[in-house]
């Protein structure tokens, strides 16, 4: 294979890989847009969005766990389209139930629980088949950051999907259009995706405009054993980053029920709110990934960004009329705070403590690794939806005191892995 026609190869698996992670965001923003249809037919319509939004979060964090365990020991690509299929499936049961007014909580919860699971079997695979795909290590947080761009396409079509329905109240077909993307997609990465290079050019794939250098063939890897979960915990930075992560996607969603429980539920459901905070996000990842790539130390500015994130939270929840056109800027800023980070943490980190471990190097690990970081993310974000079920407190003061407190747990964390980091580094240059 000529350095051309690697580098062509590597494009095709970026961009589907792309859709796919595009494809996850799609199919599950009519789920999330179902609030109308609570609002409009069930009484209690918060405490019913948030107990199935329980129950998805229940889901990824198990599914995270699994299916990060099982890409790193079998095929990716079929895991990827069983996750493909199964998720279209479910959006063609939601959409009879919603035809047929079907007001069953337990069948949403049932549902959107196998959602959650389904949606996390994409996850881990399309992280380490772009991993794969890196040969210049040293632009990791920038390649991850680009490709975490999936979600603006994400983003596009919530606003697409969000007028398709609030506008005509097409909830049916919405789902039917987001199951046949999925469906689609699945199969291109299945027929056409190649999980690993047998070539290395020293190239970043997303850099498509440069030209490529010279390639250098290596011998074809033998299978590799996947990690086990007690060997994946001993790469350093794994429980670090897996309690980390639990804890920001705490301190994020403590401060999103605040923010439903503060306004009318079909608002939050069409307000700026989530655009603007994914978007400071994506701004966040891609900008961390950048400048830690060029400074080498993510961590450093993990923790800059936690810290600014202080002041503002007060601002958000004492301050600011949630009507005023700063409230916005500020979620945008709050967004590339604190998302920024989560990005960082869900698409870069595991990369990074894969293939900078030692202990472990004949064994794949960059699935169960990334199933770890992110199924201790999901489980965080479960935990505060399971505690705020019934909540329906309005006390701004309380929830600034309880997000500072995380901040400061977070904090506790995140500087002491960064100092260990900072030692193992000296180590091993002298």
């Amino acid at each position: 294979m000529t350095p051309e026609e690697l580098l062509k190869l590597k494009s095709r698996v970026f961009w589907i890989s792309f859709f796919v992670m595009a494809s996850r965001i799609t199919s599950i923003i009519p789920f999330q847009l179902i609030s109308i249809w609570i609002n409009d037919h069930v009484s209690d319509s918060v405490t019913w969005y948030k107990a199935i939004d329980i129950s998805y979060s229940a889901g990824f964090t198990i599914g995270s766990f699994l299916t990060g365990f099982m890409c790193d020991r079998l095929s990716i690509k079929h895991i990827v389209l069983f996750g493909s299929f199964v998720s279209a499936t479910l959006n063609i049961i939601y959409a009879v139930i919603i035809r047929t007014n079907t007001k069953s909580l337990p069948a949403f919860i049932i549902i959107w629980t196998l959602k959650g699971f389904t949606q996390s079997a994409v996850w881990p695979g399309i992280i380490s088949v772009c991993a794969n795909w890196i040969s210049n290590r040293k632009k990791t947080g920038f390649s991850m950051g680009v490709f975490s761009l999936n979600s603006l396409l994400g983003l596009v079509v919530f606003f697409l999907t969000l007028f398709i329905i609030y506008i005509f109240g097409l909830f049916v077909i919405s789902l039917a259009l987001s199951s046949i993307f999925m469906i689609i997609i699945g199969l291109l990465f299945f027929v056409y995706v190649v999980e690993k290079p047998d070539q290395n050019l020293e190239i970043n794939f997303v850099e498509s405009a440069l030209v490529p250098t010279d390639a250098t063939p290596t011998v074809p890897e033998q299978e590799k054993l996947g990690i086990s979960f007690s060997d994946a915990f001993k790469v350093f930075g794994v429980k670090y980053f897996s309690v980390y992560y639990a804890i920001l996607n705490m301190i994020i969603f403590v401060f999103a029920n605040s923010y439903y429980t503060s306004h009318d539920f079909l608002f939050c459901t069409i307000s700026f709110y989530f655009p603007l905070f994914e978007s400071g996000g994506l701004i966040g990842v891609f900008l961390l990934g950048y400048l830690s790539d060029k400074y080498k130390s993510r961590t450093v500015f993990m923790i800059v960004l936690q810290a600014l994130a202080i002041p503002f939270s007060f601002i958000l929840l004492l301050k600011v009329s949630a009507f005023s056109p700063l409230y916005y800027l500020i979620i945008f800023i709050y967004g590339f705070l604190l998302k920024g980070i989560s990005n960082t943490i869900g698409f870069v980190v595991p990369v990074d403590l894969a293939y900078n471990d030692r202990l472990f190097p004949l064994k794949t690990k960059v699935s169960t690794i990334s199933g770890i970081i992110n199924g201790g993310g999901a489980f965080g974000a479960f935990l505060t939806k399971l505690c705020f079920l019934r909540s329906q407190s309005e006390d701004n003061l309380a929830t600034a005191i309880v997000v500072l407190v995380l901040i400061i747990c977070a904090l506790c964390v995140l500087v002491p892995y960064c100092v260990k980091e900072y030692r193992k580094k000296a180590y091993q240059l002298t």
